[in-house]
């Protein structure tokens, strides 16, 4: 029985061509998705080696800036599984897109 399913989510409609399918198995076999959006980068922009302080705070509000649209896209999406009876949660993650995601996934299982 597939109990959980991480569906990692960037906005694009090829990313959201799975959901119909992603809705059909999580209702049918009650189970729990959770929807992921990986920003590419790190967090620790005050870090950077070499980079002053203008510009760490403008990286700083970059993220800050894509955290928000990623929050506000996956709540969105969280509502149309809710809707659906399914039981969904969303997570935010900042790095290498394919690394968070397979991070992501071995931690949920």
């Amino acid at each position: 029985m597939l109990q959980r399913i991480l569906v990692p989510l960037d906005g694009s409609e090829q990313a959201e061509a799975v959901l119909p399918y992603v809705n059909a198995i999580a209702v049918n076999l009650e189970s729990k998705v959770t929807i992921l959006h990986a920003i590419g980068g790190s967090r620790a922009v005050a870090d950077l080696p070499g980079a002053d302080r203008d510009r760490r705070s403008y990286l700083e509000r970059i993220q800050a800036d894509s955290e928000k649209l990623a929050e506000a896209y996956l709540q969105r999406q969280l509502i149309q599984f809710q809707q659906l009876g399914i039981q969904v949660s969303k997570s935010i993650v900042f790095g290498r897109p394919a690394e968070v995601i397979v991070e992501h996934g071995e931690q949920e299982s």
